[in-house]
């Protein structure tokens, strides 16, 4: 039994600028662990495997602009992919799920697919492990598996899945999905207790991602089809044809497939610690001030960051996020973290893509 984790490494991560830059975005950035990416960390924490399943080495797809940063982070961690698949522009995951199947399909050991995101933190490896070799059984069945995290607070920015019946150990039918409730809907459902938060993750065998797709979404499935070439080159990089795949659809895996199909099943809930890291709120939860290059008087409540380039100081900062970095600064009240996109928009009005 092997398992292919498949890293979709495509996203520009711009609630997190100044940090994540459209060259360097943020799952090639060390924001947790000071000697590795999110991207790096992602790879490392499969092949460390400790179940059952072998897990083979792993199949990357993302832009063809971060072609380079992507061989160089898996050339400094001694890995050797699969696969590495080029888009030559975004088209969302439910494509991404359709170049996972058909690559995956052709390698060694009818194998099934692990497709994640690349720019998630999970401190909780072993239990994450632990619950995908719990969707192993329930994927070789022919469902797709979604990973359902435990949730630990109302949360508006996050999809949430309420599961149905038990089919296996840890493994349920999927009842129904929200897609990222407000309040106060979000607080209902987490004093309900009966649901979970949708990590983006998906198991599953090619074959049956390819049924499902044929069945709800075969546009997609059809042009990604014309997109790939024949076979997987010596080199291992694959380049989709730019004509083929601009015809694609755009969309999501989980309202193309996930919504639609009778086969979901969830894991779960899961608790691994796992954060997606969406901004820099999420990020001020995880981390302190603790750094040479800051120094804050009563600012408790404050996060300010540093990459070393400038000495920041800050005195009786209330709930705020300071980050300072390749010459550019941000500073906003941690309740409007998420506007930092507002920022990226007057930015692109500006024309200022030298600092994007």
């Amino acid at each position: 039994m092997i398992v292919y984790p498949v890293l979709m490494v495509g996203g520009a991560g711009t609630r997190l600028w100044p940090v994540s830059r459209r060259a360097r975005p943020k799952q090639f950035q060390n924001l947790v662990d000071p000697k590795r990416s999110l991207f790096q960390d992602t790879i490392l924490r499969m092949l460390e495997t400790d179940g059952a399943s072998e897990i083979g080495p792993p199949v990357v797809i993302g832009s063809s602009a971060y072609q380079g940063l992507i061989e160089e982070q898996l050339d400094s961690i001694g890995v050797e992919p699969a696969a590495i698949v080029l888009e030559p522009k975004p088209k969302n995951t439910a494509a991404v799920a359709a170049v996972a199947a058909r690559i995956v399909d052709q390698l060694p050991g009818d194998g099934h697919c692990l497709l994640m995101p690349s720019d998630h933190h999970v401190p909780g490896a072993g239990a994450f492990r632990a619950a995908m070799e719990d969707g192993v059984p329930a994927s070789d069945e022919g469902l797709i598996v979604t990973f359902g995290i435990a949730m630990t607070r109302p949360e508006k920015g996050f999809g949430h899945i309420e599961p149905g019946e038990e089919i296996r150990h840890n493994v349920r039918r999927i009842r129904s999905f929200v897609e990222k409730p407000q309040p106060p809907l979000d607080q209902e459902l987490f004093d309900r207790g009966a649901h979970a938060w949708n990590a983006g993750i998906f198991l599953f065998k090619p074959a049956t991602m390819i049924r499902e797709m044929t069945t709800h979404c075969g546009d997609i499935l059809k042009a990604v089809d014309a997109s790939l070439p024949d076979g997987l080159p010596t080199n291992r990089v694959v380049h989709l044809d730019p004509a083929a795949f601009d015809a694609c659809p755009g969309g999501s895996v989980d309202v193309a497939v996930m919504q639609e199909t009778a086969n979901a099943a969830m894991v779960g809930p899961v608790n691994c610690g796992w954060n997606d890291i969406g901004g820099w709120l999420a990020l001020s939860q995880m981390q302190d001030n603790a750094s040479a290059d800051i120094v804050t008087l009563d600012s408790g409540s404050s996060y300010v960051k540093s990459d070393g380039s400038v000495l920041v100081a800050g005195i009786g900062l209330e709930d705020m996020i300071v980050v300072a970095h390749e010459g550019a600064v941000l500073i906003v009240p941690k309740d409007r973290a998420q506007d930092v996109k507002r920022i990226i928009a007057e930015l692109e009005r500006r024309n200022m893509d030298d600092r994007l």
